[in-house]
């Protein structure tokens, strides 16, 4: 059984292979009542995007919920949003 840290970890992780994100933080988390998984929100911020658009050089910030089974760590699901969106 993965601890909530090795969770957060590999939420993290995830996050960095998918996007160039920088200032990740962690938002939330919670256990799945009904499943046996931790559900762990980020937030990041993506860098600007180009000056086309002045709009463009305003850094966005994200965030993702990912859903880490306790028993392995593996990631089934990433999802925008808080918490709740995953729990309905």
């Amino acid at each position: 059984m993965i601890t909530l840290q090795e969770a957060v970890n590999f939420a993290r992780k995830s996050v960095e292979n998918f996007y160039v994100a920088q200032d990740i933080q962690i938002e939330e988390y919670a256990v799945d009542p009904n499943h046996p998984y931790w559900l762990v929100t980020l937030s990041f911020q993506l860098p600007a995007k180009g000056f086309d658009n002045p709009w463009d050089l305003i850094p966005q910030r994200k965030w993702k919920t990912l859903r880490i089974r306790q028993d392995n760590g593996d990631i089934d699901a990433m999802i925008a949003g808080g918490v709740t969106e995953l729990l309905k």
